[in-house]
Protein backbone atom coordinates (compact mmCIF):
# COMPACT_ATOMS: atom_id res chain seq x y z
CA UNK A 1 0.00 0.00 0.00
CA UNK A 2 1.67 3.47 -1.25
CA UNK A 3 1.19 6.53 1.70
CA UNK A 4 0.79 9.73 -0.14
CA UNK A 5 2.55 12.24 1.73
CA UNK A 6 0.29 15.45 2.28
CA UNK A 7 3.03 17.98 2.23
CA UNK A 8 2.74 17.06 -1.58
CA UNK A 9 -0.17 18.01 -2.54
CA UNK A 10 -0.87 20.48 -4.98
CA UNK A 11 -3.17 23.91 -3.54
CA UNK A 12 -3.28 27.47 -2.96
CA UNK A 13 -1.72 29.12 0.06
CA UNK A 14 -3.63 31.86 2.01
CA UNK A 15 -1.39 34.29 0.72
CA UNK A 16 -2.16 33.39 -2.75
CA UNK A 17 -6.14 33.52 -2.58
CA UNK A 18 -6.01 37.30 -0.38
CA UNK A 19 -3.76 37.94 -4.14
CA UNK A 20 -6.60 36.67 -6.44
CA UNK A 21 -9.50 38.13 -3.98
CA UNK A 22 -7.79 41.41 -4.35
CA UNK A 23 -7.12 41.07 -7.97
CA UNK A 24 -10.93 39.73 -9.01
CA UNK A 25 -11.56 42.71 -6.27
CA UNK A 26 -10.02 45.54 -8.58
CA UNK A 27 -11.41 43.47 -12.18
CA UNK A 28 -14.92 43.83 -10.66
CA UNK A 29 -14.41 47.49 -9.64
CA UNK A 30 -13.19 48.47 -12.93
CA UNK A 31 -15.86 46.68 -15.00
CA UNK A 32 -18.75 48.51 -12.74
CA UNK A 33 -16.73 51.76 -13.16
CA UNK A 34 -16.82 51.25 -16.85
CA UNK A 35 -20.36 50.33 -16.95
CA UNK A 36 -21.40 53.25 -14.43
CA UNK A 37 -19.91 55.80 -16.60
CA UNK A 38 -21.77 54.51 -19.56
CA UNK A 39 -24.64 54.63 -17.85
CA UNK A 40 -24.39 58.19 -16.86
CA UNK A 41 -23.64 59.38 -20.31
CA UNK A 42 -26.49 57.34 -21.71
CA UNK A 43 -28.90 59.13 -19.22
CA UNK A 44 -26.89 62.37 -20.04
CA UNK A 45 -27.55 62.15 -23.81
CA UNK A 46 -31.29 60.93 -23.50
CA UNK A 47 -32.04 64.13 -21.56
CA UNK A 48 -30.16 66.67 -23.61
CA UNK A 49 -31.75 65.02 -26.94
CA UNK A 50 -35.36 65.55 -25.20
CA UNK A 51 -34.81 68.61 -24.47
CA UNK A 52 -33.50 69.65 -27.29
CA UNK A 53 -36.01 67.73 -29.59
CA UNK A 54 -39.08 69.96 -27.42
CA UNK A 55 -37.47 73.18 -27.64
CA UNK A 56 -36.56 73.21 -31.10
CA UNK A 57 -40.51 71.94 -31.95
CA UNK A 58 -41.51 74.84 -29.94
CA UNK A 59 -39.64 77.32 -31.16
CA UNK A 60 -39.80 76.80 -35.06
CA UNK A 61 -43.30 77.01 -34.69
CA UNK A 62 -43.42 80.32 -32.40
CA UNK A 63 -41.43 81.57 -35.06
CA UNK A 64 -42.78 80.79 -38.04
CA UNK A 65 -46.53 82.54 -36.75
CA UNK A 66 -44.73 84.92 -35.43
CA UNK A 67 -43.20 86.06 -38.96
CA UNK A 68 -46.76 86.33 -40.25
CA UNK A 69 -48.08 88.87 -37.67
CA UNK A 70 -49.45 92.20 -39.43
CA UNK A 71 -50.48 89.71 -42.64
CA UNK A 72 -53.10 91.48 -44.41
CA UNK A 73 -52.15 91.25 -48.67
CA UNK A 74 -55.29 92.46 -49.18
CA UNK A 75 -55.76 95.74 -46.60
CA UNK A 76 -58.98 95.45 -45.22
CA UNK A 77 -58.09 95.24 -41.76
CA UNK A 78 -55.51 96.68 -39.03
CA UNK A 79 -53.56 93.78 -37.84
CA UNK A 80 -50.47 94.05 -36.12
CA UNK A 81 -49.48 93.44 -32.46
CA UNK A 82 -51.74 93.64 -29.49
CA UNK A 83 -50.06 92.78 -26.49
CA UNK A 84 -45.81 92.54 -25.59
CA UNK A 85 -44.66 92.19 -22.12
CA UNK A 86 -41.68 90.48 -21.80
CA UNK A 87 -43.17 86.42 -20.96
CA UNK A 88 -46.52 87.71 -23.56
CA UNK A 89 -46.91 88.18 -27.31
CA UNK A 90 -50.37 88.67 -28.89
CA UNK A 91 -50.64 89.86 -32.09
CA UNK A 92 -53.08 89.34 -35.40
CA UNK A 93 -53.19 88.44 -39.53
CA UNK A 94 -55.81 88.46 -41.75
CA UNK A 95 -57.96 85.68 -41.88
CA UNK A 96 -60.63 85.92 -44.18
CA UNK A 97 -60.15 83.11 -46.02
CA UNK A 98 -59.24 80.40 -43.29
CA UNK A 99 -63.04 79.04 -43.07
CA UNK A 100 -63.01 80.20 -39.48
CA UNK A 101 -65.21 82.32 -37.77
CA UNK A 102 -62.16 84.05 -35.93
CA UNK A 103 -64.07 86.64 -33.70
CA UNK A 104 -67.45 84.72 -32.72
CA UNK A 105 -69.96 86.89 -34.79
CA UNK A 106 -71.44 84.40 -36.76
CA UNK A 107 -69.43 85.20 -40.30
CA UNK A 108 -67.26 83.27 -41.79
CA UNK A 109 -64.27 84.85 -43.59
CA UNK A 110 -65.55 88.17 -43.80
CA UNK A 111 -63.62 91.53 -45.46
CA UNK A 112 -61.29 92.76 -42.63
CA UNK A 113 -61.57 89.51 -40.34
CA UNK A 114 -58.66 89.09 -37.96
CA UNK A 115 -57.04 85.77 -36.03
CA UNK A 116 -55.30 86.48 -33.11
CA UNK A 117 -52.26 84.48 -31.74
CA UNK A 118 -51.15 84.32 -28.50
CA UNK A 119 -47.78 83.41 -26.70
CA UNK A 120 -47.21 83.25 -22.71
CA UNK A 121 -46.20 81.51 -19.92
CA UNK A 122 -48.64 79.62 -18.51
CA UNK A 123 -49.81 77.34 -15.60
CA UNK A 124 -50.72 74.05 -17.19
CA UNK A 125 -50.45 71.70 -13.96
CA UNK A 126 -52.18 74.20 -11.62
CA UNK A 127 -48.94 74.10 -9.09
CA UNK A 128 -48.92 77.91 -8.94
CA UNK A 129 -46.14 78.21 -11.76
CA UNK A 130 -45.82 79.19 -14.92
CA UNK A 131 -43.74 77.05 -16.48
CA UNK A 132 -45.45 76.20 -19.45
CA UNK A 133 -45.26 78.24 -22.76
CA UNK A 134 -48.81 77.95 -24.52
CA UNK A 135 -50.23 78.89 -27.87
CA UNK A 136 -53.71 80.39 -27.98
CA UNK A 137 -56.01 81.27 -30.41
CA UNK A 138 -58.76 83.50 -31.19
CA UNK A 139 -60.79 82.73 -27.81
CA UNK A 140 -59.92 79.22 -27.46
CA UNK A 141 -58.71 77.96 -24.40
CA UNK A 142 -53.89 78.10 -23.98
CA UNK A 143 -52.63 74.93 -25.86
CA UNK A 144 -49.08 73.72 -24.51
CA UNK A 145 -46.48 73.83 -26.39
CA UNK A 146 -43.21 73.72 -24.25
CA UNK A 147 -43.48 72.22 -20.76
CA UNK A 148 -40.67 72.40 -18.56
CA UNK A 149 -39.86 76.43 -19.17
CA UNK A 150 -37.96 77.97 -16.59
CA UNK A 151 -37.61 81.33 -18.30
CA UNK A 152 -39.08 83.04 -21.04
CA UNK A 153 -37.57 86.45 -22.59
CA UNK A 154 -38.92 88.61 -25.28
CA UNK A 155 -36.59 91.36 -25.92
CA UNK A 156 -38.10 93.95 -28.60
CA UNK A 157 -35.99 95.55 -31.14
CA UNK A 158 -38.24 98.82 -32.45
CA UNK A 159 -37.67 100.91 -35.84
CA UNK A 160 -34.97 102.94 -34.13
CA UNK A 161 -32.84 100.22 -32.65
CA UNK A 162 -33.60 100.44 -29.61
CA UNK A 163 -34.11 97.07 -27.28
CA UNK A 164 -37.06 96.76 -24.72
CA UNK A 165 -38.68 94.15 -22.88
CA UNK A 166 -41.69 96.03 -21.62
CA UNK A 167 -42.71 98.43 -24.42
CA UNK A 168 -44.69 101.19 -24.13
CA UNK A 169 -48.18 101.50 -25.20
CA UNK A 170 -46.32 103.71 -28.12
CA UNK A 171 -43.49 101.75 -28.34
CA UNK A 172 -45.54 98.48 -29.48
CA UNK A 173 -45.95 99.87 -32.89
CA UNK A 174 -42.98 100.80 -33.77
CA UNK A 175 -41.99 96.83 -32.63
CA UNK A 176 -39.78 95.46 -35.96
CA UNK A 177 -38.33 92.38 -34.14
CA UNK A 178 -38.43 90.15 -31.32
CA UNK A 179 -35.46 88.43 -29.72
CA UNK A 180 -36.98 85.12 -28.16
CA UNK A 181 -34.72 83.11 -25.23
CA UNK A 182 -36.28 80.17 -23.87
CA UNK A 183 -34.39 78.44 -21.01
CA UNK A 184 -36.09 74.34 -20.50
CA UNK A 185 -35.30 71.92 -18.03
CA UNK A 186 -34.85 68.12 -18.87
CA UNK A 187 -38.10 66.39 -17.89
CA UNK A 188 -36.58 64.37 -14.94
CA UNK A 189 -33.42 65.28 -12.45
CA UNK A 190 -30.30 63.52 -12.44
CA UNK A 191 -28.59 62.97 -8.92
CA UNK A 192 -25.44 62.33 -10.23
CA UNK A 193 -25.70 66.08 -12.03
CA UNK A 194 -24.72 68.86 -10.22
CA UNK A 195 -24.76 72.83 -11.33
CA UNK A 196 -24.17 76.42 -10.00
CA UNK A 197 -25.60 78.09 -13.14
CA UNK A 198 -26.98 81.04 -14.59
CA UNK A 199 -28.08 82.04 -18.01
CA UNK A 200 -27.25 84.89 -19.83
CA UNK A 201 -30.53 85.91 -22.03
CA UNK A 202 -30.69 88.34 -25.25
CA UNK A 203 -30.91 91.56 -23.73
CA UNK A 204 -27.95 90.49 -21.76
CA UNK A 205 -30.37 90.19 -18.32
CA UNK A 206 -29.07 87.03 -16.22
CA UNK A 207 -31.38 84.15 -15.36
CA UNK A 208 -31.62 83.13 -11.52
CA UNK A 209 -28.53 80.53 -10.20
CA UNK A 210 -29.77 76.85 -10.39
CA UNK A 211 -28.36 74.78 -8.56
CA UNK A 212 -30.51 71.60 -8.29
CA UNK A 213 -29.93 68.14 -10.29
CA UNK A 214 -31.95 69.21 -13.55
CA UNK A 215 -29.70 69.87 -16.72
CA UNK A 216 -31.24 73.17 -19.13
CA UNK A 217 -30.74 74.39 -22.24
CA UNK A 218 -30.85 77.66 -23.28
CA UNK A 219 -32.32 78.65 -26.82
CA UNK A 220 -32.32 81.96 -28.81
CA UNK A 221 -33.75 83.15 -31.86
CA UNK A 222 -34.75 86.51 -33.18
CA UNK A 223 -37.81 86.81 -35.62
CA UNK A 224 -38.79 90.07 -38.15
CA UNK A 225 -41.94 90.86 -38.16
CA UNK A 226 -41.73 91.40 -42.67
CA UNK A 227 -45.39 92.75 -42.07
CA UNK A 228 -45.08 95.40 -39.54
CA UNK A 229 -44.21 98.67 -40.49
CA UNK A 230 -44.46 98.71 -44.22
CA UNK A 231 -46.83 102.06 -44.23
CA UNK A 232 -48.99 100.08 -47.14
CA UNK A 233 -52.31 102.04 -46.72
Amino acid sequence: MTRTDKRDEAGFTLVELVVSMLLTGLIAIGIFSAYKAQQDNYVMQEQVAEMQQRIRAGMDMMVMELREAGYDPDITGDPGIITATATTLEFTLAAQDDGVDNNDDGTTDEDGELKTLEYSLYDQSGNGVDDTLGRKVDSGNQMPLIEGVDEMELNYILADGTEVTTPTTAQINDIRSVQISLLVRATNSDPEFNQNTSYEFGSGATSATYTDNFRRRLLIATVQFRNLGLNLI
